[in-house]
């Protein structure tokens, strides 16, 4: 069996630790710019009731950012299974951090056996972020041999090392099975994510002259 890869980021305690750290920092800096400093100073507040000021928000805003750590996505492999984990829903994902940080086992959310695949087809979908900006994102749905499909779309390919999807394609080919790729996306998962954006943008540009 070979050793499993991963696409996207995997969590551990260590950097889930050095993630709590630079949102506490952060929110410690805007409660005392914005509570204790700004809004204390115009309401009159006294030193005390600044300090809880500034405690209840920082409390309540790391609350809210903490979850978001454990929102990661990613897919572990190897020749044998395909394992997709992801996470939502705001207390699934606190509950998500308590266990990276007790190290405890994590389940995946999807496992596939790589020998009950019977085909596999490539495909991309658009994804809009902030200022307008649009990106594009691999698509793997999977048709299994006692008929269901399943569809994985990680969404953080931005983390995910060169070529790591292409041999996970490879995997598939050497293990007989069919991969559709009736675009030609195998050709853009060479390197990383950056290229596979270019490649995309190329295909959209043709499609629209």
């Amino acid at each position: 069996m070979l050793s499993k890869k991963v696409i996207g980021a995997k969590m551990n305690r260590k950097s889930v630790i050095i993630n709590i750290m630079i949102l506490f920092s952060h929110t410690i800096f805007w409660s005392f710019l914005g509570v204790y400093w700004c809004v204390g100073n115009v309401l009159g507040l006294t030193q005390i009731e600044k300090l809880v000021s500034m405690a209840i928000v920082t409390s309540i805003l790391l609350l809210i950012q903490i979850p978001m750590i454990g929102a990661t996505q990613r897919i572990e492999f190897s020749d044998k299974v395909i394992e997709f984990y992801y996470v939502k829903g705001y207390i699934h994902q606190f509950k998500e951090v308590l266990h990276i940080l007790y190290k405890n086992i994590e389940q995946p959310a999807i496992q596939i056996v790589v020998d009950e695949i019977d085909k596999v087809n490539l495909s991309y979908r658009k994804t809009y972020a902030g200022y307008g900006l649009i990106g594009y994102m691999i698509v793997l749905t999977f048709l299994m041999k006692n008929g269901t499909m399943i569809t994985l779309s990680p969404e953080n390919m931005s983390k995910t090392k060169d070529g790591v999807y292409l041999s996970l394609i490879n995997i598939l080919l050497n293990k007989d099975i069919m991969v559709i790729d009736k675009l030609n996306l195998k050709d853009g998962l060479i390197s990383d994510s950056n290229y596979f954006q270019k490649y995309v943008e190329e295909m959209e540009r043709k499609k629209e002259s």
